[in-house]
């Protein structure tokens, strides 16, 4: 296994990842055979044969239905080998987002929740789940809240997770994450020109995800248009 240094964290972490949603949630393309989720003691499976591997970056979210709560069982007693990444979604389930120290709260209570779910004390990279425009305009409470929990030693490193380009672009300009969750394939190479200079120029890590498409770009998936097929040998 390879092994990169994560930005300005100085993390070591493994050049490939474990996502985690399909471990807590039914997920994936809706084509038979390539959606739905393993069963606890499965996914406890694929998470030690993860780490047997040497993978030791791990990611998951409050969102990801069950995912932080299996995940808390499969690193018992090994949570010292993993890099552990979760994620906080910031809006309400109709969608509007909290504001002031309504947001700062459910921030901290929410990030309460995963601790315990994960059985740990700490996790190692703290993200924004889907970071908007709106989401960036409350910076300066996002930035306390992220200060509070660094402070308190319950959370080492700041990212957020994006889709598109402009996005993070201006997340960068703020300064205000330690590492970015991108999204990056050979069907979209936004990122390349302007927004994967400018984190190397800030030194902010980043995170690739969406690479394969879910498995669409693999030589297993059966459900790719036939004029995209040339796309799995460059993948």
């Amino acid at each position: 296994m390879q092994y990169r240094n994560l930005g300005r964290t100085n993390l070591s972490v493994s050049a490939l990842a474990l996502g985690t949603v399909e471990l807590g949630m039914d997920y994936g393309i809706h084509a038979p055979g390539h959606f739905g989720r393993p069963g606890e003691t499965e996914a406890i499976r694929i998470v030690h044969a993860a780490l047997d591997a040497r993978i030791n970056l791990i990611d998951t979210a409050r969102a990801y239905g069950e995912s932080e709560a299996i995940l808390g069982k499969a690193l018992h007693g090994r949570r010292d080998q993993v890099v552990l990444a979760t994620k906080v979604a910031l809006r309400r389930p109709d969608g509007s987002l909290p504001t002031g120290d309504t947001l700062r709260a459910h921030m901290l209570t929410t990030l309460e929740t995963s601790l315990r779910l994960l059985q740990t004390d700490h996790v190692d990279i703290w993200q924004l789940h889907l970071v908007d425009e709106a989401v960036l305009a409350q910076h300066e409470t996002i930035a306390a809240a992220f200060a509070e929990a660094q402070h308190t030693g319950k959370v080492r490193f700041t990212g957020g997770s994006f889709y598109g380009a402009a996005t993070p672009a201006a997340a960068l300009a703020l300064d205000l994450f330690d590492v970015m969750q991108v999204t990056y394939s050979v069907l979209d190479q936004r990122l390349a020109d302007r927004v994967f200079p400018l984190a190397q120029a800030k030194n902010v890590g980043i995170v690739v995800r969406s690479v394969l498409l879910k498995g669409a770009l693999t030589e297993r998936a059966d459900h790719l248009p036939d004029r995209l097929e040339p796309l799995r040998a460059r993948s």
